[in-house]
């Protein structure tokens, strides 16, 4: 299969993307020890950065570009798997008229496996079965906000309860349930990009991908990578985590909306009700090992809040850390984020830890 995307070679480029982006990151190394690689894939801008240095001494600028187009490939075939907006993907064949899909692409089931398990575990805060619903409400195209009769209509065609899964075979129950992968897909992707990079003579790097982030390896000084989470009322940040290695994604209100009558509809979308969630959380940064679950997480846990965010990370069903920033003026992480880890950096916000339950 010939993939198709764009490389954007300038370096300013970069740095304008990365601050526009929900989460941006900083490196302590001199720009001789890195190459930045910027790519337009998956319907969003992507920045890989790759130290230039190897077990064998300093790598050739050759070998580093092939490696970014190698990533930027991987990228593209992820996407002609499982866009709901590409017709030639596996999920838009899936979300027409198809009752059954036999032979699902191998890379396909595990990921609809991973998202049925977060929308089951997050008690559909996270759903990836909300096509119908999203394409109701095209926030992208900015309306317009779809009627109480729309809305009931396009729920009662969400529910994983209407998929079955058997070997490689996928089946739906109810034939206008469509599947949407967007706010998943990308962490997947940037996890099978640090994967990749795993196999390469790359010793670290940084992969970011729309508002999800993925570092990559140990770096020669014993650092670690900084991580900016913006801030959600302008272009700063509020602060930062200091990783060595894992996963973040972020998702906020302000990142696709559209306004009527001074009213602000965002495209995180609340399964329970159909319309946007209002959960009193502006933005929130998910921290994991696995990119797919820090993805899922992040809109999930917008969705929920910060009270019963709580209720899942005790129950241990899961594995994450966050940070939320509500719409009260507060900045509320979750009590693993210790402050080596992280850090503030506006005073405009008042910082809390969520406090653990006190039940035996």
């Amino acid at each position: 299969m010939k993939h198709t995307f764009l490389r954007k070679g300038s370096l300013v480029l970069a740095l304008v993307m990365v601050l526009s982006a929900m989460l941006s990151f900083v490196g302590c190394a001199s720009k001789d020890e890195y190459k930045d690689f910027d790519y337009f894939v998956m319907d969003t801008y992507v920045t890989i950065r790759l130290a230039n240095a190897g077990d064998d001494g300093k790598l050739t600028d050759e070998y580093l570009a092939e490696v970014a187009d190698n990533c930027a490939a991987i990228l593209a075939e992820v996407d002609g798997v499982i866009s709901a907006h590409n017709d030639a993907s596996d999920i838009s064949a899936f979300n027409s008229d198809v009752s059954v899909m036999v032979g699902a692409d191998e890379s396909l089931l595990p990921l609809l496996k991973t998202a049925d398990k977060i929308t089951r575990l997050t008690d559909r805060a996270f759903d990836y079965t909300l096509g119908a619903l999203i394409e109701l409400w095209n926030v992208n195209g900015g309306g317009p906000v779809p009627s109480e009769s729309d809305i009931s209509y396009a729920l009662s065609h969400t529910g994983a309860d209407k998929l079955k899964f058997k070997g490689n075979t996928i089946e739906k129950i109810d034939k206008n349930l469509k599947i949407d992968l967007g706010g998943i897909g990308k962490g997947h992707a940037t996890q099978l990009i640090l994967e990749y990079l795993a196999t390469t003579d790359v010793k670290y790097g940084i992969v970011s991908l729309g508002g999800n982030i993925g570092v990559y390896g140990a770096k020669p000084d014993g650092q670690t990578y900084k991580i900016g989470i913006r801030d959600p009322e302008g272009s700063g940040v509020i602060g930062h985590l200091y990783l060595t290695s894992g996963f973040v994604s972020v998702s906020g209100d302000y990142e696709r909306f559209f306004e009527v009558d001074g009213v602000r509809y965002h495209h995180i979308l609340d399964a329970k009700t159909g319309y946007p969630a209002d959960s009193g959380i502006r933005s929130v940064a998910v921290y994991s090992t696995n990119g797919a679950t820090a993805d899922a997480l992040s809109t999930a846990l917008f969705v929920m809040g910060v009270e019963r965010t709580m209720e899942l990370y005790e129950s241990g069903e899961i594995t994450f850390e966050a940070v939320f920033v509500t719409d009260d003026g507060k900045v509320i992480t979750t009590p693993g984020l210790s402050d080596d880890v992280f850090k503030m950096s506006s005073v405009k916000y008042k910082h809390e830890t969520a406090e653990l339950s006190t039940k035996d």
